[in-house]
């Protein structure tokens, strides 16, 4: 209707400039007749034959002066200048998302967002792509990660693992070189997922790619579709630890996020494969609610299960309610070498705690005089020369205990042995409070002093410190924030249960003196005396090279057993979780290290691998084979070839790293989803077998695209801004074919076009005419 009444449609008029082609060349000609007919009007209405009131001469008056203004007006030549494509010399090229987000039923009359894009464009005969056509070549494509033609609405599919909005541009900027493409139109839902490990740069942050284009002339014009999704549950992340209960038991931590609704219920599920592990119901906080719970895995081996959130309210997407995690289960144990000069009540208590630990063998050396009193060697000479003085004897262990004993016990090559323990070995190191232990022990003044997370005195300050009731007084040991959270230290999941049990511990009876706490350790817990964690540290951890140190600034640990009941157990539970940790994450000669445990599909899994000797020195000449068998079910899988099921074997081929001897790297990307295993086998260049080892990860369909179901409306806005072009609302897009037809870019040119022949105004001049006449006519005037 506005077209029939305008010639043109608003899109002209919005974007149009309106003049007159006869102004000002003959204004003072149009003004001077408009004021002669004006005149002429005012005295012929001035007397009339037959008597009228004022009101209706005046809107007579009115009517006729309405009536030469409208003649005037057509007089001038009214244009509206606009740019205008020229018809078929240029192209449109429509940019279609097909990712998975765009099966979300969120549009009109539920519809997918898919179905509703099939309707704009390829709806009717009236349809977008059809007008479109009227002006333009239309270039249509989909996209997702990869980028394919569309010859029609039935060929647009929505299985794609993510929006790669920087590939469909970069795309367009490439066919812009050598095609001529007035604007670039791009519906979609605006759900954006960048690439795993992917950097934004220049060349593919989707903003700069658009500013690119507007710097072109080639608009870009943005189509959403979807709805904002105000009220949504989404399972954001599934965190795993080893309870270090030794008893098979993994602490789960779910983050759930909530949007809109406060206050719903909802169930936690845990499932391996189709069997129901665990079951809970919790209620959702506002925002975000953390969820723990403990799973327990009596089989060893790996174990691949799904956490499921099944909430309450009736949601529009669900699959943002699920994530797969792993847990390794495979039986560890590791042998702890604990060396003491005197024979205190604290080695004792460790001793008994540990000595019913089933993954710790536990060996002590304790000097007597001269000679050293061993127990849990595996034979006669083990240790029988006192500490090592060999890679291939303290090699065997996997952490190191050092009591209160003097720095001046050891020889500057078993210092050294132990710093390389650390670093290089990547076992754990634990130096306990004594009389003669950090500072008192002189140990400030050895290479050892820099491996452990806290400082150490000098002699003069640390006698003078040493002194002080402070340190010689019964306190209750406090956990600071971090020590509450690790795994080390936890009698209990629950936050308030744990906390209750170590409120309730027996105090301890004096602690060592130790500096700050160097930049990169954990304070774990520190005397109540503390006005910052820093101070007056008590235990506290740090990664050292491949390896862990520790320090507990006491020797009364012991009173806990003492003075607890016969059945509290926390005294063993806290030995044995420390020990668990000292020992059971040192490194095997030969290893291979997975950055994480699950990954997205088609996302690159880099593996590193340590081929070494049991001395932890290069093999010359080794021979690296890596295998990778994949999950049975897929269609290149054979029959199940173990526990859990695999199927079929690929071969990887390693590359060494000339930077780190004896260390190794390839890489495999997982097109199947469910568990992996990885092998490494290792030979000597005769061919001589040395050893194998094996880790896994599982590979999961993310559903990253539906991380963040709803409409980004302010991102396509802003991409469109960039671009010189504009966004839409699908609902509201339908001028857009009209729009690009009179949007300026390379391929427009300026037009002039009349606007005086629009019917409107002379439907007007008829209507005010016949009012008039009408009204002259009633009232007996010629």
């Amino acid at each position: 209707m506005f077209e029939f009444l305008f010639k043109y449609s608003p899109i002209v008029f919005r974007d149009g400039l309106i003049s007159a082609r006869n102004i000002p060349q003959y204004t003072l000609v149009i003004a001077l007749l408009l004021l002669i007919c004006l005149l002429f009007v005012f005295i012929a209405y001035r007397n009339t034959r037959a008597p009228i009131s004022i009101g209706l001469k005046s809107g007579l008056l009115f009517l006729r002066y309405f009536i030469l203004f409208a003649l005037l007006y057509i007089l001038i030549e009214p244009v509206i200048t606009i740019s205008e494509v020229v018809p078929k010399k240029s192209a449109v090229m429509l940019l279609v998302d097909s990712s998975k987000s765009m099966q979300i039923q969120d549009a009109a009359e539920n519809q997918s967002r898919t179905d509703a894009v099939k309707n704009y464009l390829w709806g009717d005969k009236d349809n977008i792509i059809s007008r479109l056509q009227e002006n333009f070549h239309v270039l249509t494509y989909s996209f997702n990660s990869e980028i394919s033609a569309l010859d029609s609405g039935h060929a647009l599919q929505n299985s794609g693992e993510l929006t790669d909005f920087a590939n469909a541009l970069s795309f367009a900027v490439t066919r812009t070189k050598s095609q001529p493409v007035s604007a670039v139109v791009l519906v979609s839902d605006g759900s954006v997922v960048q690439r795993e490990k992917e950097t934004v740069t220049q060349e593919n942050d989707p903003l700069k790619l658009a500013a690119f284009l507007g710097q072109k002339n080639i608009p870009l014009f943005t189509v959403g579709v979807g709805s904002p999704i105000e009220s949504d549950v989404r399972l954001v992340s599934v965190d795993t630890k080893p309870a270090l209960h030794g008893n098979g038991e993994t602490q789960i931590s779910a983050f759930i996020e909530q949007k809109g609704a406060q206050n719903e219920n909802a169930t936690v599920q845990i499932w391996e494969d189709d069997l129901l592990v665990k079951s809970e119901n919790i209620t959702l906080s506002q925002d975000y609610t953390r969820f723990d719970t403990q799973l327990q895995t009596t089989d060893r081996g790996f174990h691949n299960y799904v956490t499921k959130v099944i909430s309450a309210q009736n949601e529009i997407v669900t699959e943002n309610n699920e994530e797969a995690f792993l847990v390794d289960n495979r039986e560890k144990t590791g042998r702890i070498l604990y060396i003491e000069d005197l024979h205190p009540w604290e080695f004792k208590f460790i001793k008994r705690a540990l000595d019913r630990e089933p993954l710790i063998q536990f060996t002590s050396l304790v000097r007597t005089g001269k000679d050293f009193y061993r127990q849990g060697i595996r034979n006669k000479h083990e240790l029988e020369n006192g500490f090592p003085t060999t890679k291939k004897e303290l090699y065997q262990f996997d952490a190191l205990v050092i009591g209160s004993i003097d720095a001046s016990a050891f020889s500057q090559q078993q210092l050294n042995l132990i710093h390389d323990f650390v670093s290089i070995r990547g076992g754990g190191l634990l130096m306990l409070g004594g009389p003669k232990s950090f500072s008192q022990g002189d140990w400030q003044t050895t290479n050892l002093a820099d491996m452990l997370p806290v400082a150490l005195f000098g002699e003069e300050i640390a006698v003078l410190k040493s002194q002080q009731a402070i340190y010689r007084t019964p306190f209750q040991l406090r956990l600071t924030a971090d020590g509450y959270r690790s795994p080390m230290l936890q009698f209990f999941v629950d936050g308030k249960e744990n906390k209750k049990a170590w409120d309730t511990l027996p105090s301890l009876l004096g602690y060592q003196l130790v500096g700050g706490a160097k930049p990169g350790a954990t304070v774990l817990a520190s005397h109540p005396a503390s006005r910052d964690k820093d101070e007056h540290v008590v235990i506290a951890s740090q990664p050292y090279g491949r390896g862990r140190t520790m320090v507990m600034a006491s020797s009364s640990f012991w009173r806990w057993r003492m003075r607890l009941p016969s059945m509290d157990n926390r005294h063993e539970q806290f030995w044995r979780q420390i020990a668990q940790w000292l020992a059971l994450n040192t490194p095997a000669p030969i290893n291979i290290e997975v950055e994480k445990n699950a990954f997205a599909l088609n996302e690159k899994v880099a593996l590193h691998l340590t081929v070494l000797d049991s001395q932890f020195q290069v093999l010359p000449g080794a021979q690296v084979s890596v295998q990778v068998k994949q999950p049975v079910g897929h269609p290149d899988a054979g029959g199940s070839q173990g526990d859990p099921p695999v199927g079929k074997t690929l071969n990887l081929q390693p590359v060494a790293d000339l930077n780190k001897p004896g260390h190794y790297v390839t890489e495999f990307t997982p097109h199947h989803e469910g568990f992996h295993e990885v092998e490494v086998f290792v030979h000597k260049s005769d061919g001589g077998y040395v050893g194998h080892a094996n880790a896994g990860f599982i590979a999961t369909d993310k559903k990253r695209e539906f991380l963040n179901p709803a409409i980004k409306e302010n991102y396509l806005r802003h991409m469109a801004q960039l671009a010189k072009g504009q966004y839409y609302r699908i609902d509201e897009a339908n001028e857009l074919p009209e729009k690009l037809a009179v949007t300026e870019s390379s391929y427009t040119k300026i037009v002039e076009r009349d606007l005086w022949d629009a019917p409107f105004f002379f439907l007007l001049i008829l209507l005010f005419f016949t009012v008039e006449w009408s009204l002259r006519r009633a009232k007996g005037l010629s």
